[in-house]
């Protein structure tokens, strides 16, 4: 049981024996401080910045590098020893390590790439937490013959969006997982 100091009555008597003292006290002082605040006027400009860590910028530009296909400065930002993972739809509590080093991410990239020249990326919404950037991401592609579709040869637009989830640290992407695609 909590007791208030220096009264021998338990808490919950003491604010529920006689509610409306409580409640005046409340309104008394939701009242004194009003009448002692004055209107702060914040500039709209102010009000529209978002502050962005360094962490999110480093994702920033390495989903800018991916969609300028510039594999140099995607893997300039990423540590030697950079780790990515993919998670299955049917397995959410697995990731499989896909890759580990830059050297791979250099591979793997150059060819994914050169089998996608008109991919590209946005990000949609980005947060972070510390050294923890999430980000969905919507990637765009074409092709020239939607499902085998034989009856046109016009390039369709294809897109699909995912959560991936970046580590940064000491400036570099660490470690990256990547969340099952969505139409």
């Amino acid at each position: 049981m909590i007791f208030v100091k220096n009264i021998n009555m338990p808490f919950k008597r003491l604010f529920f024996d006689k509610p409306s003292s409580v409640l005046i006290a409340c309104f008394a002082l939701f009242i004194s401080v009003g009448a002692c605040s004055q209107e702060v006027k914040i500039p709209q400009s102010l009000l529209d910045v978002k502050a962005v860590s360094e962490e999110e910028n480093i994702v920033r530009a390495f989903i800018d590098a991916f969609s300028a296909h510039d594999v140099e400065r995607m893997t300039s930002l990423c540590a030697e020893d950079i780790v990515w993972r993919y998670f299955s739809a049917d397995d959410l509590g697995k990731a499989d390590q896909a890759g580990m080093g830059i050297a791979n991410l250099r591979t793997e990239m150059e060819a994914y790439f050169k089998a996608t020249p008109t991919v590209r990326s946005e990000i949609e919404n980005m947060a972070f937490s510390g050294a923890y950037v999430s980000v969905v991401e919507r990637v765009y592609w074409q092709t020239s013959n939607p499902e085998g579709d034989e009856r046109t040869d016009q390039p369709q637009t294809k897109t699909q969006s995912a959560v991936a989830v970046y580590h940064v640290k000491d400036q570099k992407i660490r470690s990256v997982w990547y969340y099952p695609a969505q139409p």
